[in-house]
């Protein structure tokens, strides 16, 4: 395409097999992540993220989260954002865009317990 234009890429970028597919957006983009999620099952873990905020837009399907103890139904148009530090999961089967600023960086996630959505 063009560097200012972006498709998504038949490929998965990420994936962990039978929980979700990620398609990176911007891969040379150095501050920010904008990937689009396909979520067949959910998280298999509780994660928190020491040093990046999470935004989702669910654009499609039905599911569940536990942010910060709380317990929320996901559908269609919601915005969920997610501040650093904060203990998170996701259960269902969802189609949605995600914004980590900064860049998502493995190294900064921990995960605390099995997911029991």
């Amino acid at each position: 395409m063009s560097d200012f234009i972006r498709k998504i890429n038949e490929k998965p970028s990420f994936e962990k097999e039978n929980y979700f597919k990620g398609y990176q957006f911007l891969e040379k983009n150095e501050q920010i992540d904008l990937d689009y999620i396909d979520m067949s099952y959910g998280h298999d873990y509780y994660q928190i993220d020491t040093e990046a905020t999470h935004i989702y837009y669910i654009l499609d399907g039905h599911g569940k989260a536990e942010i910060a103890g709380e317990k929320y139904n996901l559908e269609k148009g919601v915005v969920v954002e997610i501040p650093k530090n904060t203990e998170w999961a996701f259960r269902g089967k969802l189609k949605m865009l995600e914004i980590s600023l900064p860049k998502f960086n493995p190294d900064t996630c921990k995960y605390t317990r099995k997911n029991d959505l």
